[in-house]
């Protein structure tokens, strides 16, 4: 029997312990039964060529794999949002949509952070409409320990107030860079998509169900 592995990179040394708040009621996979029964979940051990297990809050259900009809799983649609983002990257109109497209298939983080980094990039307005940033005095203002701080102002607050950004299978703490953690969260995520389908079935990975926290700093002085 092949050994089983823990959640997604577990043992890769520049990851730290993983994001404390945990999805409790987390229901975005799907599994649907030859029956026609719906369960929902998240699909912990994908892999498993017998027994799929699906988390649901705090118990464990167990699904033979030989009565699955389909499952619709968050980390799907988490490969087919980041495949449209770089197909669109160029493509200015295609923005919005992409981020409704997030959104409407219960990617609402990943949404979140592609309307941010639109907004770094160019300033664009649909990103901050969508985040619900005011503005004033013709700046947009981003929310942040309570304020409300324009790009440069948050930029500057970040060295006191680490900022954490949250995706599916990963999260990263900056002190500073926003646009550079926000591209290296992107990175993170397409490097877990193409680690599951190309070694997942392989090694038996199970999924990382809460995202595995990195900590990006500016200097090296500024770690613990």
């Amino acid at each position: 029997m092949r050994r089983r592995h823990g959640a997604l990179l577990a043992s890769a040394a520049l990851l730290l312990p993983q994001v404390a708040a945990a999805q409790d009621h987390d229901l975005r996979d799907l599994i649907t039964t030859k029956s026609g029964k719906e369960l929902r979940g998240r699909v912990a051990t994908p892999f498993a060529r017998d027994t799929i297990a699906l988390q649901q809050g705090g118990k464990r259900v167990r699904v033979e794999r030989s009565d699955i009809a389909s499952m619709d799983t968050v980390a799907d649609r988490l490969a087919e949002f980041l495949r449209r983002r770089q197909q669109f990257v160029d493509k200015d109109a295609a923005h919005a949509p992409l981020y409704e497209w997030a959104k409407s298939r219960g990617l609402d983080r990943m949404a979140d952070l592609h309307a941010m980094e639109r907004c770094i990039a160019d300033d664009h307005g649909f990103g901050h409409e969508a985040l619900g940033h005011q503005k004033r005095g013709g700046e947009w203002l981003w929310p942040h320990a309570g304020k409300q701080r324009t790009l440069a102002q948050l930029e500057k607050a970040l060295a006191d107030e680490p900022l954490t950004l949250t995706g599916e299978r990963f999260a990263v703490r900056i002190d500073g860079n926003l646009r550079g953690g926000i591209h290296a969260l992107f990175d993170l995520e397409r490097m877990g998509v193409c680690f599951m389908a190309e070694c997942g079935e392989s090694i038996g990975l199970s999924e990382a169900l809460q995202p595995v926290l990195v900590d990006i700093r500016s200097s090296t002085a500024r770690f613990q």
